[in-house]
């Protein structure tokens, strides 16, 4: 990596500088166009840079370029994407729904999506794909319930109930640590 490089060309009559081969790099490849293949194809055929291993194979299958305007990537969109937004439309409760990130069960949202775009698969129409799958979810929900129930488990709170259960506690906290009035402790 530290080996010198002689800079061949027009400017080694003018300096015979010397460069090392990480800094001739970064210094080539901040002005030069193109990505990183093309880069890499001018390093070689200009004597700076042997061809790396690598090369050939990327040079046969090169990477797909994405076409980027206005400094701005275009937006990828999963084929379930429309149709978690559609759920979310006609259950906005769904939103607050909480689940464990680090947890394999997907959101019931995507749940929902994953199950439509089966149906769909296999030939149904969409209308009818989503409110199979709206009932799927819905018995899957109710076996989950009695089956807590029949287990002595208490029932799943929503995030709403969880936040009033918070805010109740957090004003029942403060009442109890407010001074009356004209005590000694309030001066």
């Amino acid at each position: 990596m530290n080996q010198e490089l002689r800079v061949v060309g027009h400017q080694e009559g003018k300096s015979g500088q010397n460069f090392t081969d990480s800094a001739f790099e970064t210094v080539n490849m901040s002005f030069m166009k193109g990505d990183l293949l093309t880069k890499t194809r001018r390093l070689i055929k200009g004597g700076i840079k042997k061809k790396p291993l690598w090369f050939d194979a990327v040079a046969h299958f090169p990477p797909q370029s994405i076409r980027v305007r206005d400094g701005k990537a275009p937006k990828i969109e999963l084929p379930e994407d429309r149709l978690i937004k559609a759920y979310f439309a006609r259950h906005p409760e769904a939103r607050c729904q909480t689940f464990d990130l680090n947890s394999f069960e997907p959101p019931v949202a995507r749940k929902f999506a994953w199950r439509v775009l089966e149906l769909l698969d296999r030939g149904f129409s969409e209308a009818w794909a989503r409110d199979v799958a709206e009932a799927d979810l819905t018995a899957e929900e109710n076996a989950k319930r009695k089956r807590d129930l029949r287990e002595g488990r208490p029932l799943a709170k929503t995030a709403i109930e969880e936040a009033q259960e918070e805010d109740w506690a957090n004003m029942a906290n403060g009442v109890r640590n407010m001074q009356p009035r004209g005590s000694p402790d309030s001066l």
